[in-house]
């Protein structure tokens, strides 16, 4: 059997589900963490799985290599996995896109049957009944057109609703009408209903909803955030909000989490709060593609498509 380091920070339940799934998706592999190993072994190690690491436990296998994320996102570590020189490949899991997708779908089919005007009026037991345009009047922009934002534009699209999307490079894809760079972008925003982040956390993104970014939008466009909290800048969208500049904000992730008691987006009128639950890695789907590309790294000893750290993704 091959021993792969486990570094992460999950509870000791969730670390047996994990070890679980990949003793079933490859009895060949032990997955086993890092406190259980021992010095010989944490010497000998050159790949680990991390779910959330600690940048210390990496210091502790100082000829790791190569490392498997759990997790589509990778801003918590390819900072450090590029100060070591460790190639760092994120989950990219089709079972992820496809539940993100739902998330985003049941957003923007909520604020396309007016559902927060609704619950409003339920509130003062008010009995008003708002006329519904066709979804084919509605434009959604998507920004971010990774495996994730491609899966997530097409559902939209199958709803009916005109799909636009945003990405660094141009796309070609069906059924949408996809954009790139400045230009680009602006046009989307004046253009677009709705406005979906699907973008990765990195320097060049980091507050990229600020108030010239919100100012571009279209007046009263909703904005639908699944992918990292740090893309906005909550006050800029709070003074939006307030001003009606933006109508609706769907907010499933936050700069700080769990979202603080005392932040203005739990109480606010014009904000639908989750809890970063529009799609999470699950351990029985995700183990097999990791399972497989650790497999694919100890047979050919090259690692299978690394995160760039210059692109942060």
């Amino acid at each position: 059997m091959t021993l792969i380091p486990f570094l992460h920070q999950l509870s000791q339940a969730r670390e047996a589900v994990w070890i679980d799934a990949f003793t079933l998706a490859a009895p060949e592999l032990t997955l086993r963490p890092l406190r259980n190993l021992s010095e010989r072994e944490k010497a000998t190690a050159t790949l680990a799985v991390l779910g959330d690491a600690k940048s210390d436990d990496l210091d502790a296998l100082p000829n790791l290599v190569w490392a498997q994320n759990l997790w589509a996102g990778v801003n918590g570590i390819v900072d450090q996995c590029a100060a070591r020189n460790i190639g760092l490949t994120r989950m990219v899991d089709p079972d992820m896109a496809r539940t993100l997708s739902e998330y985003v779908s049941t957003a923007a089919l909520t604020l396309h049957r007016d559902f927060p005007t609704y619950t409003k009026q339920q509130a003062h037991a008010e009995w008003v009944q708002h006329t519904v345009p066709l979804p084919e009047s509605r434009t959604i922009g998507v920004l971010g057109l990774g495996e994730i934002g491609t899966v997530t534009a097409k559902q939209l699209a199958m709803n009916g609703f005109e799909v636009w999307g945003w990405a660094r490079s141009q796309k070609d894809i069906a059924d949408v009408t996809c954009l790139s760079g400045e230009d680009g972008l602006t046009r989307l925003l004046s253009h677009a209903d709705m406005v979906v982040l699907l973008l990765p956390l990195t320097d060049a993104t980091e507050n990229l909803v600020d108030a010239s970014f919100l100012s571009k939008m279209k007046q009263g466009a909703s904005l639908i955030n699944v992918a990292r909290g740090g893309l906005i800048d909550d006050a800029a969208l709070l003074s939006a909000l307030d001003g009606g500049g933006v109508g609706h904000a769907v907010l499933d992730v936050f700069r700080e989490e769990p979202l603080p008691l005392a932040h203005p987006f739990w109480q606010h009128p014009n904000v639908t709060v989750t809890p970063h639950v529009a799609a999470t890695t699950r351990p029985e789907t995700a183990a097999p593609i990791a399972a497989a590309n650790i497999r694919a790294f100890l047979d050919t000893d090259e690692m299978p498509d690394v995160v760039s750290p210059k692109r942060g993704y």
